[in-house]
């Protein structure tokens, strides 16, 4: 039990070689007799990090085979079905596969499949008494309703106006943070931050190398609605956290990091470095700030994978040319 939720820990914190470390002792103590009376419950666990482990290489053939080793007919299919941690496992990691799926063949199909698992996982987290597992999921629920329905593999003919959307989506951000903050979970992550952001600018019109004047008429998502999106108390992303305003949100964020409270892998740090970038910029134009921000991504793409790079440059196209010039 130690072994795999090491395993699943370090994954959390994108210490992949630590959790394959982990993995590894936990294969060798399962190959042995020692625990043979409550194999099947080990073997479950061991093979939910398998699958965490393939999704963290990229290797969707790998993870998906893992989730229907579990709840396939065979010996784990009674522990994927009793058991509300492992069934938590599979369906949130079944439900980033799908969205993944569905994102990249525009399959609404996949879509709804994500939503359904997002569902049957937060059910699974409550069941397993776990409130760690249920601000997961409730993070990963508001990012995809926002996705999906940007990508228009939900609600097609627009029944939902964006502000609407972005106000659903939101509400289940909050919700995720607002347990983090109340309980004191979650893993030091900066994405509900990131998706919040996102989803705020999510519905602003988009042009390559755009003038600054141009650029600087979107209008996203006004901060001062979020208090009315979320109808949480306290809120989680109140003022005194930062959320006077986008750019300064991300910027507390950022500071957090800086100071080592918040330590964030290279990708977390270049998705918060493009937010507190995008916003610095429309509400300040070009601002020393903003060419910092600017400078430190470009410096930050190196250490990402092939893809990663490809979307941050994509995003770097999509702001005023000036910016990345006096970068």
């Amino acid at each position: 039990m130690a072994l795999t939720k090491e395993c699943l820990a370090w994954r959390r914190s994108a210490q992949f070689d630590d959790s394959r470390l982990a993995l590894k002792k936990l294969g060798r103590v399962l190959d042995g007799r020692r625990f043979e009376t409550a194999q099947p419950t080990f073997a479950a666990m061991a093979c939910v990090a398998r699958a965490w482990d393939h999704y963290a290489r990229g290797e969707t053939d790998g993870a998906e085979a893992c989730l229907a080793q579990l709840s396939g007919p065979g010996e784990l299919q009674p522990v994927y079905r009793y058991n509300p941690r492992v069934r938590f496992e599979c369906l949130n990691l079944g439900a980033l596969l799908h969205k993944q799926a569905a994102i990249a063949g525009q399959n609404p199909a996949r879509a709804a499949a994500a939503l359904r698992d997002l569902a049957e996982a937060l059910e699974a987290a409550y069941e397993a008494d776990s409130i760690d597992a249920a601000q997961h999921v409730a993070a990963n629920l508001g990012w995809c309703l926002w996705l999906f329905w940007k990508q228009g593999l939900t609600d097609p003919k627009r029944a939902l106006a964006a502000a609407d959307m972005q106000s659903l989506a939101m509400r289940w951000l909050g919700l995720s943070e607002w347990i983090c903050d109340r309980f004191g979970v979650g893993n030091g992550s900066a994405w509900n931050v990131v998706f919040l952001l996102r989803i705020a600018r999510g519905d602003c019109p988009q042009r390559k190398r755009p003038p600054l004047a141009a650029f600087q008429a979107a209008r996203p998502f006004p901060p001062q609605a979020l208090r009315d999106a979320l109808a949480l108390s306290p809120s989680p992303f109140s003022a005194a956290k930062g959320y006077r305003s986008w750019a300064g949100a991300a910027e507390a964020t950022l500071e957090e990091h800086d100071q080592g409270r918040l330590p964030l892998t290279p990708l977390q740090l270049a998705n918060l470095l493009l937010e507190a970038l995008w916003f610095e910029t429309w509400e300040h134009g070009l601002s020393r700030q903003a060419c910092a921000h600017a400078h430190q991504l470009q410096q930050l793409l190196p250490q990402l994978r092939r893809g990663e790079r490809s979307f941050f440059r994509a995003e770097l196209a999509m702001l005023p040319p000036e910016l990345l010039e006096h970068g």
